[in-house]
C-alpha cells in the first residue's frame, strides 16, 4: 500500500524468489489494473486504431487468473480510530528544547468525492499559507513562537487523509499550552 517501501526494504530483498516476483505479477499486472498515460498532441481516432491490437493482444493472451474476478489492492474500507490518538516520538538532537514537530491529521472522504476534498484543501491553505493565514499568526509570530512554520496538506488516496504540521516547535512549551485544544 501506500506505507510501503516501493523500492522494497533490504531485508525482504534478500529473502525474495524469483517465484514470488513470477507470482505478484501474475496477480497485478492485469489488464483490469493497466492504465494508458499520453501526453501531447496525439489525434484520438489515431490514438484508439493503434490501441485497439495492443489491448486485444493483452485479452487474448493473459494467464488463466485474468479469467478470474479482479480485486484491485487497497480498496477494502478502512477501519478508522474509534477516537483521537496521541503518539509522542523522542527523537534525540543536540539541542532538544527546539526543532520537533507536531501534526494533526485525519481522514477524509472516499477519492471519488473531490467536492469535499477541494474544499478541505482550501481550507487548509487558508489555514496555514502565507503570512496572513490564521495559523501562522497564532502559532509562528506571537510571542513566544510555538514554532517556527506551519503548513496544511492531503494526500488523496483510497481515503483522503489531511494533516496541519507545526515544524521547528519549542518543545518547551508542548507542557504548558494545549496545543490540541488551540488547534481545534
Amino acid at each position: 500500500g501506500y506505507k510501503a517501501e516501493t523500492g522494497g526494504r533490504l531485508v525482504e530483498l534478500r529473502d525474495i524468489t524469483a517465484q514470488r516476483i513470477r507470482d505478484y505479477h501474475t496477480q497485478f499486472y492485469r489488464p483490469e489494473n493497466l492504465a494508458v498515460l499520453v501526453s501531447g498532441q496525439v489525434k484520438i481516432e489515431e490514438l484508439l486504431k493503434s490501441l485497439t491490437p495492443v489491448i486485444e493482444s493483452i485479452k487474448n493472451h493473459g494467464p488463466a487468473q485474468w479469467k478470474q474476478p479482479f480485486k484491485k489492492p487497497f480498496r477494502e474500507e478502512i477501519e478508522f480510530p474509534k477516537s483521537n490518538v496521541k503518539k509522542e516520538i523522542d527523537f534525540p538532537g543536540e539541542d532538544e528544547t527546539k526543532g520537533g514537530i507536531v501534526k494533526f491529521a485525519w481522514h477524509g472522504p472516499k477519492c471519488e468525492d473531490m467536492l469535499t476534498d477541494y474544499a478541505y484543501g482550501t481550507l487548509l491553505k487558508y489555514l496555514t499559507y502565507e503570512s496572513v493565514a490564521p495559523f501562522v499568526k497564532e502559532f509562528v509570530d506571537k510571542e513566544p513562537a510555538f514554532c517556527g512554520g506551519v503548513g496544511g496538506g492531503n494526500n488523496l488516496q483510497w481515503y483522503s487523509r489531511y494533516q496541519i504540521s507545526f515544524r521547528n516547535v519549542n518543545i518547551d512549551q508542548l507542557d504548558s499550552r494545549d496545543i490540541e485544544k488551540e488547534v481545534m
